[in-house]
């Protein structure tokens, strides 16, 4: 009988009652066992390692479109490690990452010249937005003369 142990790093783990060994495997037909279970994660991060080829690419922040660095490595929990232009190393964590980033493209800069004139527009929409309702006829009731008159 099988029973399942974990499920670590995308690889099954199962714990084998019939011979009490512990196996995995990376394709379907292609089982593998270990007498441990550390001995097992430590196989399956050794397979990972050899067959997870990483090359680096530029790095272009969403929000402003520049090129903000280099995507140099992934991490074994999938994070990825930004070198900024100034050659600081810094882990992108999806919870706590502000910006995101994609693969820097030359052919993608008409893209983002796009965007620079649609956010112009929307900031001068904003200045009309404003310059409209000061004309509004009521009181603003954060004027300081308001306060004055009191």
């Amino acid at each position: 009988m099988q029973i399942l142990i974990e499920n670590y790093r995308g690889t099954e783990i199962f714990f084998s009652t019939s011979d009490e060994k512990f196996t995995y495997s990376f394709e379907p037909f292609d089982s593998r066992s270990k007498l441990s279970f550390a001995a097992c994660k430590k196989a399956i991060d050794d397979f990972i390692k050899e067959n997870d080829k990483f090359i680096p690419f530029d790095a272009r922040s969403i929000s402003s479109g520049k090129l903000e660095g280099k995507i140099i490595g992934k991490r074994k929990d999938g994070r990825y490690i930004l070198e900024n232009l100034k050659g600081r190393k810094i882990v992108l964590y999806d919870y706590a990452c502000s910006d995101a980033y994609i693969e820097y493209k030359k052919e993608d800069n008409k893209i983002f010249e796009t965007r620079d004139l649609m956010l112009a527009r929307i900031d001068e929409i904003r200045s009309e937005i404003v310059a409209l309702v000061k004309t509004a006829s009521g009181k603003n009731i954060y004027d300081k003369r308001l306060a004055e008159e009191k």
